[in-house]
């Protein structure tokens, strides 16, 4: 429990059925799974994810310039939304 709200979780929201993942998505859900604990933090808790290890796998992938940076605005938005939902939860 206290994991969790050290992160700004709750038992409930953790509990959640796991959404429908479309077929085009999984790359970048598999990517944003092995990268989930590089989070810079702060005093205030995360704050960004840390690209450094993303863009390496991503260089490893072979992708063209143009899926690479799908990818890369995927993980992104993904980041972005997963701070916004710890920052709801964190007070």
């Amino acid at each position: 429990m206290e994991e969790l709200a050290r992160w700004g979780l709750t038992p409930e929201l953790v509990a959640r059925p796991f959404p429908e993942i479309w077929e085009e998505n999984w790359p970048a859900l598999r990517l944003y799974m092995r990268c989930n604990d590089q989070w810079r933090c702060g005093m205030g808790g995360p704050y960004a994810l840390d690209m450094t290890v993303p863009l390496a796998l991503m260089a490893r992938m072979g992708l063209s310039d143009d899926d690479f940076d799908e990818l890369y605005d995927d993980i992104t938005t993904m980041a972005r939304t997963a701070l916004e939902v710890m920052a709801e939860n964190r007070d």
